[in-house]
């Protein structure tokens, strides 16, 4: 006769191997299998003995087993619509994002990324729709227009953000009936960049900041290599927005390219014919800069174009990405006037109108984004400039300034002369005023089709046609 008998510790064992399904949510029932170690008496030499072993059978139990349920981080989201898509600022802002969150648990961020000309529509179309991110790059007047953003004033007084860190004309343009709408991001100068290479092959010292109008013609003809009557190598090129070149003239000369009251175009004057007559020059008599068309960047990259005015958005490509020896001077001053007024403008982030605690999260991330240390770092690793001026006093940015960067100063020394496109932020269509007078007026007169008069009223009355173009966000 066998005697089969169950430990209490069998029960604990079997009770143990249940509970392993045991996890932390709703409960439901299932079937396991459990191996049991019994006790049963056997003879041994004539005598009965205790002994254990595992039975063979398998004994299927019904116990609980509680499902596991995920549940959701707890927190603000942020959406963040930005311009940043390129590989230059691109892999920055994502780890920057990350660190926030680690140091402000409870917010997280999302990041969404397009080239300009699709981020606008895709944020008019968000704000159209009810469901307007959280922050946004650019397209400043249409969002002020559309009361779409929120000032930002009442949280830099509750974060104690130093706003009068900020270069005080960014604070100024986009300040609007005395609230300041968005928070400046970008900040840019332009100036001359030019290959060492064909400056030495030319036998040119390198430009320095005292020179002229003149001088930079000189440089123009000295770099400009013709074969068989064609120009192979253009001693300079301007930005392929060329209204910002006609603007630096202008202004150098005491010109204005809109009414003090933004009412309608100034530059059809004295100094507007001047400064155009000036461009023409260098492109239908000395033929050292190129006439309309062709491409811009790929043209300086490829050692076409010797000295090109241009921006310092250039650096992450010309510099990080491939290498170019290349240097920057700032743009030349008048020979009559001794001016050397710089075209300054800046971009901005919107604190979008959601909801009081989504707006309250997302200016944590823009103080702490656009603190002094972080915009120094953002500065260094892009190349874009600081919109703070004590960012560009860090020993990092130094630093920066004094290795790889050094091309970065003479964008910096444009500060000192900056000059600010009247009207363009507080007219939402200007960018449609400068596309008017490229059209009408600079190509046709580099192409010879007009004169520099007949440009200069061909512009004028183009864009007094259309009274749409003078519309304010501000008024």
């Amino acid at each position: 006769m066998q005697a089969k008998t169950f430990k209490r510790r069998d029960f604990i064992r079997a009770a143990a191997l249940a509970a392993t399904g045991v996890l932390a949510a709703a409960c439901q029932p299932k079937v396991v299998e459990v191996e049991k170690v019994v006790k049963e008496t056997v003879v041994v030499a004539g005598t009965p003995q205790v002994v254990e072993k595992v039975v063979k059978e398998v004994v299927k139990e019904t116990v609980v087993v509680e499902k596991k349920v995920e549940v959701p981080a707890k927190g603000i989201k942020i959406q963040m619509y930005h311009a940043w898509h390129r590989a230059i600022a691109g892999p920055v802002i994502e780890p920057m994002v990350r660190e926030f969150e680690q140091t402000h648990p409870g917010i997280f961020i999302a990041l969404t990324g397009a080239v300009p000309a699709e981020l606008g529509p895709m944020i008019m179309a968000a704000v159209a729709a009810g469901t307007p991110p959280s922050i946004t790059w650019g397209s400043f007047g249409p969002l002020v227009r559309a009361q779409a953003v929120v000032p930002v004033d009442d949280y830099i007084t509750k974060y104690g953000y130093e706003k009068d860190k900020l270069y005080p004309y960014l604070v100024e343009a986009y300040t609007i009936k005395g609230k300041l709408m968005a928070m400046p991001v970008e900040n840019s100068s332009v100036s001359y960049w030019y290959h060492n290479p064909l400056l030495e092959k030319a036998g040119l010292d390198k430009p320095k900041s005292d020179w002229d109008w003149n001088d930079l013609a000189e440089y123009g003809r000295k770099l400009t290599i013709v074969e068989g009557g064609v120009p192979v190598q253009y001693g300079l090129v301007q930005h392929m927005n060329k209204h910002y070149y006609f603007l630096t003239l202008l202004y150098q000369l005491g010109g204005s390219f809109l009414t003090e009251d933004l009412t309608k175009p100034a530059f059809n004057s004295e100094a507007g014919v001047k400064a155009l007559t000036w461009i023409a020059d260098r492109v239908l008599k000395d033929k050292s800069v190129p006439p309309p068309g062709g491409g811009f960047e790929n043209g300086f990259v490829s050692l076409k174009y010797a000295m090109a005015f241009d921006g310092p958005w250039r650096f992450g490509n010309y510099v990080n990405e491939l290498k170019l020896d290349l240097e920057t001077v700032i743009h030349p001053t008048g020979p009559d006037t001794g001016r050397q007024d710089t075209i300054v403008y800046g971009g901005t982030l919107q604190l979008m109108k959601t909801t009081p605690e989504e707006q309250d999260a997302a200016f944590q991330f823009l103080a702490w984004f656009l603190s002094k240390d972080n915009n120094a770092r953002w500065a260094v690793e892009t190349g874009y400039l600081p919109v703070r001026t004590d960012s560009a006093e860090t020993p990092k940015y130094k630093d920066f300034l004094a290795g790889q960067g050094k091309v970065m100063a003479s964008f910096l020394e444009g500060f000192k002369y900056g000059h600010l496109r009247e009207g363009s932020v507080v007219l939402p269509k200007y960018g449609d005023m400068t596309t008017i007078f490229n059209d009408e007026c600079w190509d046709r007169v580099m192409l010879g089709e007009r004169t520099v008069e007949e440009g200069l009223a061909a512009a004028e009355k183009a864009i007094l046609a259309d009274k749409t173009l003078f519309e304010r966000i501000d008024l």
